[in-house]
C-alpha cells in the first residue's frame, strides 16, 4: 500500500461513517474517533457482531509507520493477555508482519479489515466466556517476534533471522555470495531459501529492512559470543651449536 493520505480516510469513514475526526495538534497525524462496528463469521467459528469505541492515530504519508488503535470504552483492560500493550494500544501483530501487510492491502480499509476486525472478533469471543484464542497465537514481546518473523522468513532461530535481515538489508548481488542464513553452509545465491528472501525483497527496498533489523535487534540483542584466547605459537629453540676451539699447531 501506498502512504496514507486523505483519500484514504475518507474511504475509511465513508466504510465505518460512526467514526469522526479529533483534532489532535500533531503534524502527520490524522486522529479519528468513535464506533467501529464489525461482523465476522470465520470458518468453523460463531458469526459475531460487535461495537468499540476506538481511537485509531493514523500517521499520513509515511507507508511504513505503522498506526496506532485505542479502545476508549472502558471494555478491555491492559493486559498482555488481552493483547494491549502498556500504552493502552492493541497488539495487532509483529511490526514486520503488520508492515508486510500494509503493502500487501489495497487501501487502509482493507488493511483494517485484515488485522483490526479480527482482533476485536477475539476480544469478544473471549468476553463471551470461551478460553484461549480463536486464531493463532504469539507468546509476547521477544519470543513472539523470534516466532512470527521466523515464519515470515523461513527461517529458525534468533541468530539466523538477524542474519536474514542483514541479507535482506543488502544488495542482491553481495547478499548471493554470502552464506545462507539457514545454516547449510551455502552460498544464499545457490541454497533454496534465496527464493523465498527474493520474494519478500522485491515487498519492500533495502531501508525498510535495515531498519527491520534494527528495530528488532533493539527488541532482541544477540547474546555476545564470548571471545576465546588467542593461542600463542611457541617458537622452537635451535640448539646451541659450541664454536669449537682451533686446535693448536
Amino acid at each position: 500500500m501506498r502512504a496514507i493520505g486523505e483519500a484514504d480516510i475518507e474511504a475509511l469513514l465513508d466504510a465505518w461513517p460512526r467514526l469522526r475526526r479529533r483534532p489532535n495538534g500533531q503534524d502527520g497525524v490524522c486522529t479519528l474517533v468513535g464506533q467501529f462496528g464489525f461482523e465476522l463469521a470465520p470458518h468453523g467459528k460463531p458469526a459475531i457482531s460487535d461495537t468499540y469505541s476506538l481511537r485509531i492515530e493514523i500517521p499520513l504519508g509515511n507507508s511504513d509507520a505503522l498506526l496506532g488503535v485505542f479502545e476508549e470504552g472502558g471494555r478491555l483492560r491492559k493486559d498482555p493477555d488481552e493483547h494491549i500493550n502498556a500504552d493502552g494500544s492493541f497488539c495487532l501483530g509483529s511490526p514486520l508482519r503488520l508492515r508486510l501487510l500494509m503493502r500487501e492491502s489495497v487501501g487502509l480499509v482493507a488493511f483494517l479489515e485484515r488485522c483490526l476486525v479480527p482482533f476485536l472478533y477475539a476480544a469478544t469471543w473471549r468476553s463471551q466466556g470461551n478460553v484461549g484464542y480463536p486464531f493463532q497465537e504469539l507468546p509476547h514481546y521477544g519470543p513472539g517476534l523470534i516466532e512470527d518473523y521466523g515464519a515470515l522468513l523461513g527461517i529458525r532461530g534468533h541468530r539466523p533471522i538477524a542474519i536474514a535481515l542483514m541479507l535482506l538489508a543488502t544488495k542482491r548481488r553481495v547478499a548471493n555470495k554470502r552464506l545462507c542464513a539457514c545454516g547449510k553452509g551455502k552460498r544464499l545465491g545457490v541454497c533454496c531459501c534465496h527464493y523465498r528472501l527474493n520474494a519478500l525483497r522485491a515487498l519492500a527496498p533495502r531501508c525498510f529492512w535495515r531498519s527491520t533489523l534494527l528495530e528488532y535487534l533493539q527488541q532482541n540483542p544477540l547474546p555476545e559470543i564470548p571471545s576465546q584466547p588467542k593461542r600463542t605459537r611457541k617458537l622452537r629453540r635451535s640448539p646451541r651449536v659450541r664454536a669449537r676451539k682451533p686446535s693448536g699447531k
